[in-house]
């Protein structure tokens, strides 16, 4: 019978949005939908 395990990382996404409120708000509906829960450390602008 197979376990179950409890795997736990950092993520680094990059998205759009008009400032870093929204793209907070994005990256958690992503990891909503995936059914992941997160914690975000961090929001800074992507460098070119």
């Amino acid at each position: 019978m197979d376990k179950r395990y409890e795997v736990s990382g950092l993520f680094s996404l990059e998205v759009e949005g008009e400032d870093t409120r929204e793209a907070q708000a994005k990256v958690r509906r992503i990891f909503r939908d995936l059914g992941i829960e997160c914690q975000i450390i961090d929001v800074e602008e992507a460098r070119e």
